[in-house]
């Protein structure tokens, strides 16, 4: 936990600070607002104090306007409080380069409204004593309204499902696009350091794909990536990342793997490919592996050698699999 202010620890207004989303440091007033203990927060992500809706502004306003302009300004959203409400609060935001990294801060004012509210029943009761003949078409209406809510709240429901998925899933295959992947991937080696639990990412490349769309048509070509797609779900677990890396690649993170099973994982998948039953013409995959380690410690080196392990695959013939450690003690010639 990176040291902290003691005037700005104890401000009137939540303060956090992240790198990649993982949180640096938090001050002792939004601890106490969200409920949480002294360094609770520290290396996890910020989507751990944000409710669902909020998780979704956040990746589709607020990361981009940082990115962007460096800044948030006056922005709403929620926080997730530890004993499960949430709070409405007032956001800015600036991002800056601090000790050799890009750090964005956060500042969380509280928007408490209940007073306001209260006024607003009181008023609102008063006026309906007062128009006692008119209770019939009142109710009338209140029950119209009602109505009327409730259709609206089902197409905000619908409507920020489809936001979320067009936000996090690849059109064509339903798999996470490479964006999400990108994000929960970092988040994931953050989290496989924190508890020393292995991590391996595979990265498959369908052969000669190009041959598909040339001899079949893109149609068919978009058939077999989606055919590609299900096969890549149904043989992974359900806590690995599967994700559609661009064009006929693919990439999948596999959680709690060591070197030894993440080939195991990589050759079933290449024999699977290569058994399934294809409709036009029968195809193949090459596999990259790399695993999480001293020398490969964070998301760049990860998928840069499961890159060069794919290329060496492609090298020695295409559909095989070759592991990044393997690069060096067997050079090929």
């Amino acid at each position: 936990m990176e040291p902290i202010d003691g005037l700005l620890d104890t401000a009137p207004c939540g303060f956090l600070s992240t790198t990649s989303g993982i949180i640096l440091v938090a001050n002792t007033t939004l601890l106490e607002l969200l409920g949480h203990e002294p360094s609770s927060l520290h290396g996890r992500h910020i989507e751990a104090i944000l409710p669902m809706i909020s998780r979704l502004l956040y990746h589709t306003h607020l990361v981009p306007l940082l990115v962007m302009q460096g800044r948030v300004q006056e922005a709403v959203l929620s926080l997730q409080l530890r004993r499960g409400n949430h709070i409405p609060v007032l956001v800015n935001a600036v991002r800056r380069e601090r000790g050799g990294q890009m750090v964005d801060d956060w500042v969380f004012m509280p928007m408490h409204l209940r007073t306001q509210y209260e006024d607003e029943i009181l008023r609102a009761k008063k006026a309906a004593d007062e128009a006692t003949r008119l209770q019939v078409q009142a109710n009338a209406a209140l029950k119209e309204a009602r109505a009327a809510l409730e259709s609206k709240q089902a197409e905000l429901v619908e409507a920020n499902a489809r936001l979320e998925a067009l936000a996090t899933l690849d059109g064509l295959t339903g798999l996470k696009n490479r964006r999400i992947f990108q994000e929960q991937l970092v988040f994931q080696i953050a989290l496989a350091k924190r508890t020393a639990s292995p991590l391996s990412v595979l990265l498959i490349d369908v052969d000669h794909f190009k041959r598909i769309n040339d001899t079949f048509g893109h149609l068919t070509g978009d058939r077999y990536l989606q055919a590609m797609a299900t096969i890549l779900q149904q043989h992974s677990r359900d806590v690995d990342i599967v994700a559609r890396y661009g064009g006929e690649e693919f990439v999948i993170v596999l959680l709690n793997t060591n070197q030894i099973d993440a080939m195991s994982v990589a050759e079933k998948l290449r024999g699977t490919v290569e058994t399934e039953s294809w409709p036009m013409t029968a195809i193949t995959i090459s596999i990259g592996v790399s695993t999480l380690s001293q020398d490969v410690h964070d998301e760049t080196r990860l998928l840069s050698s499961a890159d060069q392990a794919l290329y060496r695959s492609k090298e020695r013939g295409r559909n095989c699999v070759t592991h990044a450690c393997d690069l060096k003690r067997d050079p090929l010639r």
